[in-house]
């Protein structure tokens, strides 16, 4: 800021500044000032700095603090300042976001309640899958907008069948699945779940909008792909079919994975159901599936991506039977390798593995007994 003085300037003269809180406060909205300038002979005027500082506020405000001036043997004079923030226009989606059955992905608007045990996806009013897109693209234009997504899920309620426990947002990713992203994978709803998605645009520079909340579908108990047989058994057997392990040892001779030991693996399916496979036993299913830190020594397993039961499968290229059904962009790689092992029509999970003697040995802490069997 400028200090000017008037009247004679035959003669140097000091000006002590100090600040004054008011509705600003010193430390948090400006630096306090305690400093004697001087104005040297003939000399009208001179700078004295003052910091403002940025307010972590998002609302406009204006607030203000005084500045006194005194030269010796004066009177106090005294100027206000005033500070306003910059005023921010909220980040506003023009309309609510859709949730649909993946299915129905292309025509949302004719979807109808979703089918347990296919993904979800998050249509945003700034997508042209939106089904008033035609009226919200206009309010969609800021190219440097990204939206955010998350989930929210309620249980039907145990003792009140026509009632719902309250909305919970989910929170807990899997290696395999994301909370927060564009599509939710089956496992986490089940028959009768209502499911909603919500959106939150977002700027470059980490500024967030206000997020909106899509009306709740309910998840269709009539409709699925694999429904739980009402003979199903503590065996393994899941409507017609049954859990099978087979180990076959590949001649040196033969053109593909020769030498090696092939270990083919057969689940049924239900809804929802995720598998987990390994040669070293699995506890605590949950830190496995939520904390990579733990998968580490499961090295013949299911659990790392492009990893013996999954490397084959990141290699292979089947023919998507359902809409979207191994959409990378959508559902993400590591999703899209362990889905790929399963056959929806036919409800069964295949897995196959092909690994020479010494990995089993080594790395999936097999055991040579008698007759030179592997256990």
């Amino acid at each position: 800021m400028q200090i000017i003085r008037d009247g004679d300037t035959s003669t140097s003269a000091s000006v002590l500044l100090t600040t004054r809180d008011g509705s600003a406060t010193s430390g948090s909205d400006y630096y306090p000032l305690s400093k004697t300038v001087t104005f040297r002979q003939r000399s009208k005027q001179l700078e004295a700095q003052v910091t403002i500082l940025p307010s972590d506020s998002a609302d406009s405000r204006e607030e203000r603090f005084y500045l006194t001036m005194q030269t010796k043997g004066s009177e106090k004079h005294e100027t206000t300042i005033v500070i306003r923030s910059k005023i921010h226009e909220a980040i506003v989606l023009p309309s609510q976001p859709v949730v649909a059955s993946l299915l129905h992905y292309d025509d949302a608007l004719a979807a109808q309640d979703p089918e347990i045990g296919y993904p979800l996806v998050c249509i945003s009013p700034c997508e042209s899958r939106h089904p008033h897109y035609e009226r919200t693209r206009i309010l969609c234009d800021d190219k440097n907008m990204t939206i955010n997504y998350f989930w929210e899920v309620a249980t039907p309620n145990e003792w009140h069948p026509l009632r719902y426990n309250p909305f919970k947002r989910l929170s807990k990713a899997t290696i395999y699945t994301e909370v927060e992203a564009k599509v939710l994978d089956p496992i986490y709803f089940g028959a009768n779940f209502n499911v909603r998605c919500g959106t939150q645009p977002a700027k470059p520079n980490g500024r967030l909008g206000v997020p909106i909340k899509s009306q709740h579908v309910t998840v269709n108990a009539s409709k699925g792909f694999c429904k739980k047989g009402d003979h199903s058994s503590g065996d393994g057997l899941i409507g017609s079919h049954t859990f099978n392990a087979n180990l076959k040892y590949v001649n040196a001779t033969a053109e593909q994975n020769p030498n090696t030991v092939h270990i083919k693996i057969e689940i049924p399916h239900s809804d929802g159901m995720v598998p987990l496979l390994s040669t070293q036993p699995l506890h605590n299913v949950q830190t496995l599936l939520t904390d990579p830190l733990y998968v580490g020594h499961h090295s013949c397993s299911n659990l790392l991506v492009d990893r013996s039961f999954l490397k084959q499968t990141s290699k292979r290229n089947p023919l998507a039977q359902w809409p979207y059904q191994f959409d990378k962009s959508l559902r993400g790689d590591g999703t899209v390798d362990l889905y790929r092992n399963l056959d929806l029509r036919s409800c069964l999970w295949k897995f196959n593995a092909w690994f020479h003697m010494s990995e089993l040995l080594d790395y999936c802490h097999g055991k040579i007994i008698s007759e030179f069997k592997v256990r």
